[in-house]
């Protein structure tokens, strides 16, 4: 048996991220690690979250192995994001700045999503391993 530890880089988005392997699954939050204990193999790894999913196959040996989990948008985008919603929003509010403003920087928050969410949903999650083959 080898033992596998999965970590998720990032907290947000603040959801919980589902990874299957074979039929069993899990789930881990942001910044969580997890360590499984597995037989040498080929395994299909499913992990998925809302409406994206990347599906990646390995081969495990038997020595312990590490798989970070990383998100294709980083921490930084998100709260970018918010604030830069937040602020503004509240400049509008107070009719310092014009609805274009917002409008656009809502747009450039919200693109980068849908490309993820319509066209290349399956590169969302990306994961780097350390003692694993790896199989595209």
């Amino acid at each position: 048996m080898a033992k596998l530890k999965f970590i998720r880089n990032g907290k947000l988005p603040f959801r919980k991220l589902k990874i299957s392997i074979n039929n069993d699954s899990f789930f881990l939050k942001g910044d969580e690690s997890k360590v499984i204990d597995l037989p040498q193999g080929d395994y299909i790894f499913i992990m998925k979250m809302d409406w994206w999913k990347s599906t990646n196959q390995i081969t495990i040996d038997s020595k312990g192995s590490t798989i970070n989990i990383k998100h294709y948008l980083p921490d930084l985008f998100y709260i970018t994001g918010i604030v830069g919603s937040a602020i503004l929003t509240a400049l509008t509010f107070l009719s310092l700045i014009g609805l274009v403003y917002i409008s656009t920087w809502v747009l450039l928050f919200i693109l980068p999503q849908i490309y993820f969410y319509f066209i290349k949903y399956d590169t969302y999650f990306t994961f780097d391993t350390t003692s694993v083959n790896r199989n595209k």
